[in-house]
């Protein structure tokens, strides 16, 4: 919701426009209640000078920190210039000196401002704090502008990742901007118009607290901030939100001020014709009316030169608004005293060689020159075309008396004259001069001291070992001069020096400029509107030098005169000097390149007017420079003409000092016009054949043996050598050393016997007496345990000599006890100034020693010191710990000198302990106990950096962020420690293995000689320490039975063992099963798991390959890289190469040769294309089909080093190609388009919906443009700003889905293990420029995997399965082949890209399997699914198929394991199938039922009988079974009464005594029995036996026979005895019938004893039938219990 403000603002901004050019703040004068005042946080429109070092801003002041300046500005105003130097900026707070912006949540910042260069400005910048931002964890509101994107506010709160900015294109000229924030919203407006708006979810408020900082000109990133180099005016702070008409108001009063922006005229008196502005600095028309005819013209021209200083008056009119301006015409009396007061002659008191009495003086004069002794010094021209009068001179002989000579100038000017006399004496010539140069060598170079630039002196006896001179008593090379002449640029840069042609003058002449050091002013490397002069040093000695003198050598028009030199020509008496500039006149043209121009001069103080000498810039549009010339005469008595164009040397030759011919390679590449005097003899493409390496600022002189050295610089200077100039051929050497460091840009000259003494004897280094070397101690001399430390001092426990070097702890760094190390230790958190620092001094004159410590680096990545001793960014030797990378490196010579060791450490986070072991110029690197690296000369000592050597844990010496990490145990030993010293001292932590490194499979074996395609098999390893196992991925071509295998173990002596045999390092294993490992050193020994490898198909390209485009095209997969492995990314071929599966890769074959006009065909017999325009660094390709074509984009460079994109036409992927013949698009294309451009790179093709064609690419910026028809041209006027990309480095891509446009690109580095994409989307191509929302990053780095650099990244829609897959490079693999040059020495992989349910791309985590990993399987599961309880499972028909990554698929049904069942569970079961595959397993189910098992049938088992009731019988008797009952028994427990079916057999009626009757049942084919027995007795006498009551057998229940189960006999189914079922009737339930007795049958009335009616007998034959009825119930009973139970 918008603030309300006390009073419309409006109205106030309506008062201001009327009054227009007056501040808001006057406009409220005597109004107190006035709107713009009440509310105003600040107002500053920088018309007046600081006050007491701050400005008044209405409620607000701006302290002043360090310098800024006020610069007038269109209308007579002053804005603030703010130069970009470090420490220049202002504060803003209220007047009380507190917080101007707490607790503000809307405001509005207005100001109007103009960039000053393209790289970053901070125009304000708002913070909670000062103290240093950090990456995705920012927390300010800022604005800056740009070349690209043009302004940019930031408001970040941000953790983790960053949130989107605000951006909008703004041009070079004024511009006035509005910036509204709202409490969540940023909008920003410029010139009144609304360019774009994001929300927010935080107010600032939010982000500043209470106690925020507000900046002009500086921000707080880096250690000591980031500035501006821009202009400001008329900054002002609402307490509100302004509305649009309140914000048009505003630009209305900036519009009608800046109508004469860009618009005037000379205020000084002019002497030609003026060059009127015919438009102003927005484009609009300006006419011209001249007051005064006579003299000018209404367009400028100058009529006549009046006799006196003349005004008149120019009125110039813009869309009917007009304004005068009063220009002065000079008068001809004037113009000549200022010829006459111009006309000087350089040291006429000591003339030592001709003189410059020139014949036209200042403003065109007409000088005629008499000699009082034209026998000492001439007065008539050498020659009809010279440039002197006369002038030269002839000295008298040495020991003769000097001779006083006058000089008469008469000048004259259209008809005006006048006369000037000169008393000039001339010096006899020296006596005993030594004009044998055949001494030593000096050469004059420039280092930064101090600040600034200044010259140094080295010297060399031989030419090649060269040492600096002028050193302080602590051995620190001291400059010699130094520019401070008034008016200078402060610094000078690539001094020469010159011998007159007399041999006792001496001139040093070198660039005017201040562009390193740090020191305050300065012009910095604008090449366009830097000095036009030089400064010279003279002197008679080498010794004693004249104060610094600027002289004028340039133009008008030079942007900067650079690298100035000289020759003395004989045949004109005068020197010949040359240098290079820029005409600032052609800024914006493509006529811009620096050229060398040439003049003459006799005194080094008046010049001839320069001229063009040489120009490198072709007809092609592209950039191309030349500079840095220098000449040596040959032994052939001809000129060799050195210069440098863009890095390559290019030689010319000439018999003569021709300045008249002008070599112009546009006009004649191999000679100069109009003579052909100059002939090259190297051109800058042929310097490779020359022998030359990339280089500039060359010096080339004889040796004393005669051959010729040519030194050229590149980051420090390298030897060529020849023995003959003529040849053009030089031998680069390596003889070449720099004791104290690097030299940089200067020159060369051979010394007389007599120059090297009084130079020696002046700047040469004294001899002193040794120092008594220091006794070597076995303990360190220095040691930190952190254990005793008081306040901020670290107290030194180091045993190895008396003296106690106490560290001091500063800023955040503490002492705190570290848990995993069970001690105390030094923590750095990286905040600015937090350091220790050991005692300066200390390592002064230590060329032996042992620095030891255990370091813990949080950080991966950055430029940083974890440690350092030095003296300055100069000289130092530090250490980094950076990721998995160690690195110490010594210098003399700045960075790009440092001679180094380093390797591969544990990663981020981890401690581990370093030794670096310094033995004079010998440098080694262990990490807990391994050698990593060993540099066996650095060329450096300890002892070159001097005395008061000062030494840093946690702090650069550069402007770099401070370490964050921790230490312990910093020991410092005054001897190199032994390799065994060291290991044992590693092995006292039982944590540190034996083994560090595993390297399996195959390396290449000559890294450095290996580009492009090699088929090494190793990808990288991982040591698991604590449980001894070594893990690794390996290529796919890899024979697993036989795997080369490299251990790097602790110990030259330790033993290493493979499955128990000894092990030669290099040897094969058979992996195709895990291995045993064993290590012995001394008395440890460790045994390690060594495992199969798991097969890597990432990289999917054999070798070094890069920047892949990836397409499906005519059926196949195809890919275009980058041919990779080149130094500086110097490879010339594209190779194609296609694929069914994205997995195998077939090389087509090159297709494309930027280096050879006539490359022949391919191995596949197919004519490879040629690039017309292009020379070399063939780059990041693209291939696009369409219309049945296919076009193939790339990068190259121009002969001038300028990259650009050119296209070639195939009928087919594999070719022939047939090549455009010029360059697509370049560099100017897109600056003439208004697109800002880095390099014109890294094109990407995408054809829209529409069927349009669109090729992004960019570096710095990125670009978009739309491709004609005909996609070999570029639509006129498409040319545009793609903004958003956050952090945009290179390689631009987008695809197109559901109708979003998604967007990634590349960030960082691609020599940064850093380098990552990042993504965003856009709703349309369409407008002015492109806008990409940032989402995230998509793509980054796994450290631990190794896989680092993983960007530059091509996107992927397969046709056949609609997945997505990005194509990106990384870091060759394993790593370590390479330390250097990472950037260049990279594999291509694949891996998919998914969309998550917002339809965005989600973040690719990089993999080693790629697109053949697993994905996922499928089941078709067994034909039987059913079971019955017990039955096996069935997997006839299951079939088992795995798909991967890429889209394929296969049948794994016999490698399958399934799992999961369970025959004896019933239910529904799940059945799980399971496939492994490299390490990755994949599973699917199917169900099975499983039933219960049928009830089985009832199986006979046994019988039981209950014997009849008779069981005793008389010989005859029948078999009575009465009262028997048989009882079958199953397996199921169930019973059965079967006495009916049962057979009775074995009884013998006749045979008497105990008899075994045997019961038999068969049922289903089964037969059972059982026995009882009975007794037969012999029959009784015939008598009619008397039975009587006691007689009758008396059966109980407990008396009734029982035959259990176990007693049954078995019966075999064959046994089938039959029983008739008539004996036996029952009741059909196994019980007998009612009435019917089982018992022998009585019939009713039949006596069966002597029966008596009345007696007791009578009654006892029913109680014995009675008992017998119980016993058979009882028995029954008895039956049915079983049954039941």
């Amino acid at each position: 919701m918008k603030k309300a403000m006390k009073k419309p603002i409006s109205a106030a901004l309506a008062a201001a426009m009327a009054v227009s050019l007056i501040p808001a703040s006057a406009l409220a004068s005597g109004s107190e209640n006035s709107a713009i005042d009440n509310d105003l946080l600040a107002e500053f429109d920088f018309n007046t000078a600081a006050e007491n070092g701050q400005f008044a801003g209405g409620n607000a002041v701006a302290k002043v920190n360090g310098s800024v300046q006020l610069q007038e500005k269109t209308g007579g105003d002053t804005a603030l210039y703010l130069d970009g130097n470090s420490g220049n900026y202002l504060s803003l707070t209220k007047a009380d000196g507190t917080s101007l912006l707490t607790g503000k949540e809307e405001i509005t910042i207005s100001f109007d401002t103009k960039r000053a260069r393209d790289n970053t400005s901070w125009i304000f910048f708002a913070a909670p704090d000062d103290s240093e931002q950090k990456y995705n964890s920012e927390h300010y509101f800022a604005c800056y502008s740009a070349a690209d994107p043009g302004i940019r506010i930031e408001r970040y709160n941000n953790s983790g990742s960053r949130s989107d900015a605000v951006t909008a294109s703004a041009g070079e000229n004024w511009i006035h901007v509005d910036v509204v924030v709202t409490a969540d919203a940023t909008a920003l407006y410029i010139n009144g118009e609304k360019k774009n708006e994001v929300k927010s979810d935080y107010t600032i408020a939010d982000i500043l607290g209470d106690n925020s900082i507000f900046y002009l000109g500086k921000a707080n990133w880096t250690a000591n901030g980031e500035y501006a180099q821009c202009y400001v005016d008329n900054f002002r702070v609402y307490d509100g939100v302004l509305d649009e008409d309140e914000i048009t108001a505003q630009y209305d009063v900036f519009a009608e001020q800046m109508v004469w922006d860009g618009v005037s005229l000379p205020t000084d008196p002019i002497k030609e014709d003026l060059a009127l502005p015919g438009t102003n600095s927005a484009g609009d028309q300006v006419t011209w009316k001249s007051g005064n005819t006579d003299l000018i013209t209404d367009d400028g021209k100058l009529v006549a030169q009046p006799k006196e200083n003349t005004e008149v008056t120019m009125t110039a009119t813009i869309n009917g608004a007009s304004k005068e301006f009063v220009v002065t015409v000079a008068g001809l009396s004037g113009l000549l005293q200022e010829a006459a007061d111009a006309l000087t002659i350089e040291n006429a008191d000591d003339v030592r060689g001709n003189l410059s009495l020139v014949k036209e003086g200042a403003n065109g004069a007409v000088i005629d020159w008499t000699s009082g002794d034209p026998d000492v010094i001439t007065d008539e021209p050498m020659s009809e075309d010279s440039l002197y009068d006369g002038g030269e001179v002839t000295r008298p002989a040495a020991g003769e008396a000097a001779k006083e000579v006058t000089l008469t100038a008469n000048i004259s000017l259209d008809g005006e004259s006048t006369a000037k006399k000169f008393t000039v004496t001339v010096q006899p010539m020296p006596e005993d001069l030594d004009t044998d140069y055949t001494a030593g060598y000096l050469w004059t170079n420039f280092d930064a001291s101090g600040g600034y630039e200044k010259i140094f002196f080295g010297y060399s006896e031989d030419g090649l070992t060269w040492s600096k001179l002028n050193k302080d008593d602590y051995g620190n090379p001291q400059p010699v001069l130094v520019n401070d002449a008034e008016g200078s640029d402060l610094g000078v840069r690539d001094p020469h020096i010159i011998r007159s042609a007399e041999g006792d003058r001496y001139w040093i002449l070198g660039t005017d400029l201040h562009a390193e050091g740090g020191g305050a002013g300065g012009s910095g490397w604008d090449q366009q509107n830097a000095s036009q002069n030089i400064v010279v040093w003279e002197s008679t000695d080498l010794v004693n030098w004249s104060e610094p003198k600027l002289v004028y050598a340039g133009f008008d028009d030079a942007g900067c005169v650079w690298a100035p030199e000289a020759i003395y020509d004989e045949t004109t008496g005068d020197y010949l000097v040359y240098w290079s500039a820029r005409d600032k006149s052609l800024n914006g043209t493509d006529d811009n390149a620096l050229r060398v121009y040439v003049c003459r001069t006799r005194d080094f103080n008046t010049f001839s007017e320069p001229k063009v000498w040489l120009s490198e810039d072709q007809e092609n549009g592209a950039e191309t420079n030349i500079i840095d010339t220098t000449i040596a005469k040959g032994d052939d008595g001809k000129y060799y003409r050195f210069s440098t164009s863009d890095w390559n040397t290019v030689v010319d030759v000439s018999d003569t000092l021709d300045a008249d011919d002008v070599f112009d390679v546009s006009v004649n590449p191999d000679q100069s016009e109009p003579d052909g005097s100059w002939i090259r003899l190297v051109k800058r493409d042929g310097q490779a054949a020359a022998g030359f390496s990339r280089g500039e600022g060359l010096t080339v002189y004889q040796l004393p043996d005669g051959t010729w050295c040519a030194m050229a610089d590149n980051g420090g200077y390298t030897a060529y050598l020849t023995d003959d100039l003529s040849s053009g051929t030089f031998t680069k050497s390596s003889a070449a050393s720099f004791v104290d460091g690097r030299f940089r840009h200067g020159t060369v000259m051979r010394l007389s016997e007599a120059e090297q003494e009084r130079l020696l004897a002046a700047y040469g280094e004294q001899s002193q007496e040794p120092e008594e070397p220091e006794e070597e101690a076995k303990d360190p001399i220095l040691e930190y345990t952190f254990e005793d430390v008081q306040d901020s001092v670290i107290k030194d426990t180091g045993a190895g000599n008396d003296v106690q070097d106490n560290g001091t702890m500063y800023g955040n760094a503490k002492v705190v006890y570290d848990e995993e190390k069970g001690s105390n230790v030094l923590q750095l958190d990286g905040s600015s100034g937090s350091y220790a620092q050991l005692p300066t001094g200390f390592f002064d004159g230590r060329d032996t020693m042992t620095i030891s410590m255990d370091v813990k680096s949080n950080l991966g990545s950055g430029n940083f010191f974890t440690f350092t001793y030095g003296k300055d960014n100069n000289s130092y030797d530090f250490l980094r710990v950076r990721g998995t990378e160690v690195r110490n490196a010594i210098t003399t010579a700045g960075w790009q000198n440092e001679r180094e060791v380093k390797g591969s450490g544990a990663v981020t986070g981890t401690w581990q302990r370093i030794d670096v072991v310094i033995d004079g110029t010998n440098m080694k690197l262990y990490v807990d106990g391994l050698l990593l690296s060993e540099n066996e000369n650095t060329g450096i000592t300890t002892s070159n950096f001097g005395a008061g050597v000062i030494s840093y844990l946690g702090k650069s010496f550069y402007d770099d962020p401070y370490f964050n990490g921790s230490f312990d145990n910093v020991r410092v030993y005054n001897r190199a420690l032994s390799e065994e010293e060291i290991v044992s001292a590693a092995l006292e932590d039982e944590n540190v293995a034996l083994l560090k490194k595993a390297v399996i499979g195959t390396v290449p074996e000559d890294p450095a000689n290996t580009m492009g395609t090699d088929y090494h098999t190793a990808v990288t390893s991982s040591l698991d320490s604590e449980n001894k196992v070594i893990t690794s991925y390996v290529r796919k071509n890899a024979d697993l039975s036989a795997v080369p295998v490299e251990f790097s173990a602790l110990g030259s002596t330790t033993e290493i063992k493979v499955n128990g045999e000894t092990f030669k390092n290099g040897s094969e294993v058979d992996l195709s099963k895990d291995a045993e490992v064993t290590l012995t050193f001394g008395d440890r020994t460790e045994t390690w798991t060594l495992k199969t490898p798991q097969i890597a198909y990432n990289p999917v390209l054999p070798g070094q390959y890069s920047d892949p485009d990836i397409d499906y095209l005519d059926g196949k997969y195809w890919m275009y890289t980058t041919t990779d492995g080149y130094s500086g990314w110097s490879g010339t071929v594209f190779h194609a190469w296609s694929s069914e599966d994205m997995v195998n890769w077939t090389d087509e074959g090159v297709i494309l040769d930027l280096a050879n006009d006539d490359p022949g065909l391919n191995e596949n017999g197919v004519q490879i294309c040629a690039s017309k325009w292009a020379v070399g660094s063939a780059w990041a390709p693209s291939i696009e089909e369409k219309n049945g074509k296919y076009y193939f984009y790339y990068c190259g460079k121009f002969t001038n080093g300028e990259s650009a994109i050119g296209v070639a036409v195939a009928d087919d992927p594999a070719g022939p190609y047939t090549d455009k013949g010029e360059a697509l698009m370049t560099v100017s294309m897109c600056r003439n388009a208004g697109v800002n451009m880095g390099q014109a790179i890294d094109p990407s093709i995408f054809t829209d919906d529409d069927g349009t064609s669109y090729i992004l690419f960019g570096n710095g910026s990125a670009a978009i443009a739309e491709l004609n028809d005909d996609m070999m041209s570029i639509k006129e006027g498409t040319i545009r700003q793609v903004n958003g990309v956050t952090d945009f480095r290179e390689s631009v891509v987008v695809t197109k889905k559901d109708g979003i446009y998604h967007f990634t690109w590349s960030c960082d580095d691609t020599g940064s293990p850093n380098y990552h994409v990042n993504y965003g989307t856009a709703e349309s191509l369409d407008g002015s420029s492109v806008n990409v929302s940032y989402k995230y990053t998509l793509l980054q780095k796994d450290e631990s995997k190794d896989i680092l650099g993983t960007a530059h990244q091509s996107v992927l829609h397969d046709p056949k399965t609609d997945k997505y897959y990005m194509a990106y490079h990384r870091f060759y693999t394993p790593l370590g082949t390479y330390t250097d040059g990472l950037g260049y020495h990279r594999e291509t992989c694949i891996d998919e890209i998914t969309f998550g349910e917002n339809g965005l791309m989600q973040p690719i985590t990089p993999t080693m399997e790629g697109v053949a990993a697993l994905e996922g399987i499928s089941v078709t599961p067994p034909s039987k699914l059913e079971y019955t309880a017990g039955e096996e499972l069935d997997l006839t028909g299951m079939t088992v198929t795995v798909s991967y990554k890429n889209g394929t698929e296969k049948n794994v049904t016999e490698q399958a394991v399934v799992s999961g069942y369970e025959k004896d569970k019933e239910g529904v079961q799940t059945v799980k199938v399971t496939y492994t595959e490299n390490g990755t397993e994949v599973s699917a189910e199917f169900e099975v039922t499983v039933k219960k098992a049928a009830e089985p049938e009832a199986v006979l088992e046994s019988i039981t009988v209950t014997p009849p009731s008779k069981l005793e019988y008389t010989a005859g008797e029948e078999l009575d079974l009465a009262g028997m009952t048989v009882t079958a028994v199953y397996s199921d427990g169930t019973e059965k009464n079967v006495t009916e079916q049962a057979v009775v057999s074995g009884y013998e009626k006749d045979k008497e005594g105990v008899q075994t009757v045997k019961v038999t049942y068969t049922e289903n084919g089964t037969e059972v029995s059982a026995e009882f027995k009975v007794t037969v007795k012999a029959a009784a006498p015939t008598d009619t036996p008397t039975v009587t009551p006691t007689e009758t057998p008396s059966v109980t229940p407990t008396e009734t026979p029982s035959v259990t189960p176990t007693e049954t006999p078995s019966v075999s189914p064959t046994d089938k005895p039959s029983v008739s079922p008539t004996k036996q009737p029952d009741d059909g339930k196994g019980t007998p019938a009612p009435g019917k007795p089982v018992s022998p049958s009585v019939t009713p009335g039949q006596n069966t004893g002597s029966a008596q009616t009345g007696d007791a007998s009578d009654l006892a034959a029913p109680a014995a039938a009675l008992a017998v009825a119980a016993g058979l119930l009882a028995a029954a009973a008895i039956v049915r219990k079983r049954r039941i139970s």
